[in-house]
């Protein structure tokens, strides 16, 4: 649900895939279609949340496998210093 053909329709994932690989080269062969999915994906779930997310990748409501298989968890974490410190005395 990411991509659309010129007329408008959803593109097949398929034509997608053989169209990307024969223009990406080597120098983004690591860059696939799930790569796409997991950055729009990261995306809206960080600007409109996990729900939004899985509708824009066609996921049922309410369903794990966004969040679990294709938004990127949180690099760093808040700092809880103030409450760890309290256990080193």
């Amino acid at each position: 649900m990411i991509f659309t053909s010129r007329n408008g329709q959803v593109k097949n994932p398929n034509n997608f895939n053989r169209l990307w690989r024969s223009a990406r080269g080597s120098e983004f062969a690591d860059i696939t279609l799930r790569t796409y999915r997991k950055t729009v994906a990261s995306a809206t779930a960080e600007a409109k949340g996990v729900d939004a997310a899985g509708r824009q990748l066609n996921h049922a409501a309410g369903s794990r496998v966004t969040a679990q298989h294709y938004v990127d968890r949180a690099a760093e974490v808040p700092d809880n210093r103030d409450v760890l410190n309290a256990y080193a005395s």
